[in-house]
């Protein structure tokens, strides 16, 4: 089975944005993202929008559905490589 990598899931659902037209969003405004269908999470602060990863991701939907609109920062750095998200 050629199964997709994390890294494949990640740039097929998560759009690659130019770094320098990134908008800046309080933590209060990714708190309002907090639904299985609304679904931001902020690494190492930056938000992201995981609402379609999270139905693929490899370690659970849950996972990513249970931190939405909040920092996971301190769930996900001793889980994933450290360059995962580059």
């Amino acid at each position: 089975a050629n199964l997709p990598t994390t890294r494949s899931l990640i740039t097929d659902c998560v759009p690659q944005i130019d770094a320098m037209a990134l908008p800046t969003f309080s933590m209060s405004e990714v708190a309002k993202h907090n639904k299985k269908e609304d679904c931001w999470i902020v690494l190492y602060g930056k938000a992201y929008d995981l609402t379609k990863f999270g139905k693929v991701h490899p370690g659970g939907a849950h996972l990513i559905y249970d931190n939405a609109g909040k920092d996971a920062t301190a769930v996900f750095d001793p889980i994933h490589p450290k360059d995962i998200m580059e």
